[in-house]
């Protein structure tokens, strides 16, 4: 779920002025998700990258509240400060970013402080490293930087592919089972799913280390039935390389 100005909104693609605002507010949309069978919502809160870290806040502080899910957050938390303050608040898992360029030992610090509980977000193009904050593309490629973390006890690695993000043209399967098979930290998908055979193909990837993805547009456009969905990523697989984690 993605959150602005206290309204959630659906990303119809990456680029901050292509979202559509939701007519359900966000505790609402949260607890028809959690109806569905949930147990965990990602949000984003679009305004914290733009340095206005209070707008949200309060919402998503409610649905921690009104809800029994799981709140994992990501979105424009650069310090150590904003990163206690959300674990005070309730979640479960925060995700740090484009942070991870330039100040590393902030993410490694965390979660050391927070194990298990800190996500590294790897947004990509290209198979290049993409910094949203400064709306600049590395020389990195996410194998690089996945690699520099690798052991940092991180919840996952989140990577995500910002030409595909709310696009429903399928997910970047290969560059995620080549860096999940090349590091011990389990591997999260977001952007692109657009149908269950997309899910299906992640699915297949999890004994290599892929262990999950994120859904948005694909749940909102009903391309994807939230009980199909749930049913092909909880069901068991064999011969899984890393421990189980609770949910994402």
């Amino acid at each position: 779920m993605n959150i602005s100005n206290g309204r959630s909104q659906r990303i119809l693609s990456d680029a901050a002025d292509n979202l559509e605002t939701s007519t359900a507010d966000p505790i609402t949309q949260a607890k028809i998700f959690q109806d569905k069978g949930f147990k965990d919502i990602y949000i984003v809160d679009r305004d914290g990258r733009l340095e206005d870290y209070e707008a949200n806040f309060k919402t998503i502080e409610q649905i921690i509240k009104k809800t029994k899910l799981n709140v994992l957050v990501g979105g424009g938390i650069r310090s150590r400060e904003r990163i206690d303050t959300w674990f005070d608040a309730g979640v479960e898992a925060v995700t740090l970013g484009s942070i991870a360029l330039r100040d590393p030992e902030l993410v490694k610090a965390a979660a050391k402080s927070y194990p298990r509980r800190v996500i590294l977000g790897i947004s990509m193009q290209d198979n290049r490293v993409v910094s949203r904050s400064q709306n600049t593309i590395s020389d990195l490629r996410p194998m690089d930087l996945a690699l520099q973390f690798d052991g940092s006890q991180l919840r996952c690695i989140l990577l995500t592919d910002v030409n595909r993000d709310g696009a429903l043209m399928g997910a970047n399967v290969d560059i995620a089972a080549d860096v999940a098979m090349a590091i011990t930290t389990p591997v999260y998908l977001s952007g692109g799913v657009s149908c269950i055979a997309d899910l299906q193909e992640i699915k297949s990837l999890e004994k290599l280390g892929v262990e999950g993805v994120l859904c948005g547009r694909a749940l909102y456009d009903k391309k994807v039935e939230a009980d199909m969905a749930l049913s092909i990523m909880e069901a068991e697989t064999e011969n899984r390389p890393h421990l189980p984690t609770d949910g994402f």
